[in-house]
């Protein structure tokens, strides 16, 4: 799962061996790849978070509804599942198959937090998955509890 990811790039979970930063590139495989059915996704989040139809996210346009931006991504059927462009998780979805998995969280909501994390949990028992947070520089396994208790402290810690 990835946090904002790039249009053309995605972030993996593997650290470039000078500085330490994060690699940007295709990631080696997909939820496609692993056989992750949408049918089976969203029957596991629906019942945690509202699914969100219309799911627009741009990059240089703004708002404005005359502006096209390339960078940008204009679904009008999603599969996002959230609470509004503060906290949600959006599938990527090529035919009957999960692509990708991304998803925002900048809420203080205890309740949509625990949401968030009971919905990746969901795609963990389905899949296993990691995390990758560039913003945040952290990677990790979803199923490692460590690591996911302090991936959601430091989502939550305020800035």
């Amino acid at each position: 799962m990835f946090r904002k990811p790039l249009k053309q790039a995605s972030v993996t979970a593997r650290q470039m061996e000078a500085g330490g930063q994060m690699c940007i590139q295709q990631p080696a495989t997909d939820y496609s790849a692993l056989g992750l059915r949408l049918t089976d996704a969203v029957a596991v989040l629906e019942p945690l978070m509202p699914r969100v139809r219309r799911f627009n996210a741009t990059a240089t346009a703004g708002f404005d509804p005359g502006v096209r931006d390339a960078w940008g991504t204009y679904d009008q059927e999603a599969y996002c599942y959230g609470f509004g462009a503060s906290c949600f998780l959006k599938l990527d979805v090529d035919g009957n198959f999960v692509k990708r998995i991304w998803f925002e969280c900048r809420t203080q909501d205890v309740g949509n937090i625990n949401a968030l994390r009971k919905a990746m949990l969901a795609i963990n028992a389905l899949v296993p998955s990691a995390i990758a947070d560039y913003w945040n520089d952290m990677v990790g396994a979803i199923q490692d509890s460590a690591f996911l208790d302090q991936y959601f402290q430091e989502l939550t810690r305020p800035h």
